[in-house]
């Protein structure tokens, strides 16, 4: 498949075209709550023209119709089994985020552009997904198969310090096994990223199955795979993003999911 790059408006006509009314007027509140229908109608007519002049529209039978491969596009973002999100902190108290929707041939990426006013589409696979997360979040691609348990109260004891005392006081005391994970959670001020796995329902409703924290710093970063309440930590690597990938894909308790959310 070929890259596949949607403005909003474009987004919501393939949406509206394709029947699915809900995930259009959900973007269109989200973009648009302000404009009037009028104006709305005469953004759809240009996005018709726009695609057209993508290859993405064809006009057949007397109406309109999505090219396959975006036709695909607009359907696995209607329903996808799985999905996994991926979320950094940038400069400026901005985030970025990329999504990997679960398809039978592979994933499709999603990408959002210039503050989320460009979405961009790409099909991916496997080995791609993971070098592309292991980009994102600055990983080494191999490291350490140690972990170290770190219990929640002891996590939040960290950030607590770093966010809200502005460490105005002594240093905090770590247990010297987490003293590396506490100087890089120092560094980037307490910020973490997030990677989280969404199963979905035959409603469409989403159920967080796995996640996974990362810190923020730009070369090399620790991982926090959930442990019930608590956590293990390691050093993060992108051999250890494949196997939280495999683990994930493996049935789980409800009582561990709900510990998740």
């Amino acid at each position: 498949m070929k890259t596949i790059s949607l403005s909003i408006e474009e987004l919501i006509y393939s949406f509206y075209s394709e029947g699915l009314f809900e995930q259009g007027n959900s973007l269109k509140q989200v973009y648009f709550n302000e404009i009037s229908d009028e104006n709305m109608d005469l953004l759809l007519q240009i996005s018709c023209r726009t695609l057209l002049a993508k290859d993405l529209l064809v006009y057949e039978n007397h109406k309109f119709e999505l090219e396959p491969e975006l036709k695909s596009v607009i359907h696995t973002l209607n329903f996808s089994e799985k999905s996994l999100k991926a979320s950094r902190h940038k400069s400026g108290g901005k985030e970025e985020s990329v999504s990997f929707h679960f398809t039978k041939s592979g994933f499709l990426k999603h990408s959002l552009l210039y503050d989320e006013q460009v979405h961009r589409f790409d099909s991916v696979e496997k080995d791609d997904m993971l070098k592309d997360l292991t980009e994102f979040f600055h990983l080494h691609k191999e490291g350490s198969d140690a972990y170290q348990p770190i219990s929640s109260e002891e996590l939040e004891g960290m950030l607590t310090y770093i966010t809200e005392n502005n460490r105005q006081f002594d240093s905090f005391q770590v247990r010297a096994e987490l003293d590396p994970f506490y100087r890089v959670l120092e560094k980037t001020n307490g910020r973490l990223n997030t990677l989280l796995l969404f199963e979905f329902d035959e409603k469409k409703e989403p159920t967080i199955k796995d996640l996974v924290l990362l810190t923020n710093d730009v070369d090399g970063n620790w991982m926090l795979l959930q442990n019930g309440p608590d956590y293990n930590l390691t050093k993060g690597s992108s051999s250890k993003l494949e196997a939280f990938m495999m683990e994930s894909n493996s049935p789980k308790t409800t009582e561990e999911k709900e510990s998740v959310l």
